[in-house]
């Protein structure tokens, strides 16, 4: 089992260390084994899936066949199998990688900074805070007029409590309490290219 946070970079390594010329190498995912990725050694040739959760995620090792994923998020998370063909035998080996949520613990009182990650957002950029599984709108920021949105959320329960960074999209939460512990769901979108990033905030105390 191979466990990761959300959000880091994954490598899922083969044992070799080095494809034979004429070996094949396959990356399966999930009970359908989906193929995401493979080698063709003598052909020179590497693929990926065009499948949208592991676009732009997935990275080849060309003399291993290790497979690095950036990026994860928990969607997906689960059963992945590799497959090596050689013109003698097929050897296989799986792996289940458990993807877990960032979580931050706070006192009941405290202001919590969830931070994007990002050190300066560009002009066309657009940030969307949410809560909980539900997915309620909580804050936005759109780079390109530099407006910035609150939303009060279930009950009021953010009424002037809420501040974005400008320059990062970083969220501030002020006197936090219980009522705020959930899970908060960040989404960067760039052009045509969106990401997600989740945190679990827990706050404790009276």
């Amino acid at each position: 089992m191979v466990s990761v946070t959300e959000g880091n970079s994954v490598t899922l390594k083969t044992g070799a260390t080095e494809i034979q010329r004429d070996d094949e190498v396959l990356w399966k995912f999930g009970p359908q084994d989906l193929v995401i990725a493979q080698i063709h050694k003598k052909a020179g040739n590497i693929s990926y899936a065009d499948d949208e959760r592991f676009r732009d995620k997935l990275q080849l090792d060309q003399q291993t066949g290790d497979l690095t994923i950036s990026d994860i998020r928990i969607r997906i998370s689960g059963d992945y199998h590799l497959q090596i063909t050689s013109s003698k035998a097929t050897k296989t080996k799986r792996f289940k990688v458990i993807v877990r949520v960032n979580t931050l613990k706070y006192t009941v009182g405290d202001s919590v900074i969830l931070q994007t990650g990002v050190t300066e957002l560009k002009n066309d950029d657009r940030i969307l805070w949410k809560f909980s599984d539900k997915d309620t709108f909580i804050a936005e920021l759109n780079g390109a007029t530099n407006q910035t949105l609150f939303y009060k959320g279930p009950d009021g329960r953010f009424r002037d409590r809420l501040q974005i960074n400008q320059q990062t999209g970083d969220l501030t939460i002020r006197n936090i309490s219980r009522a705020h512990s959930d899970v908060y769901t960040l989404k960067i979108t760039r052009g045509k290219k969106s990401t997600c990033k989740r945190f679990m905030v827990v706050a404790h105390g009276e």
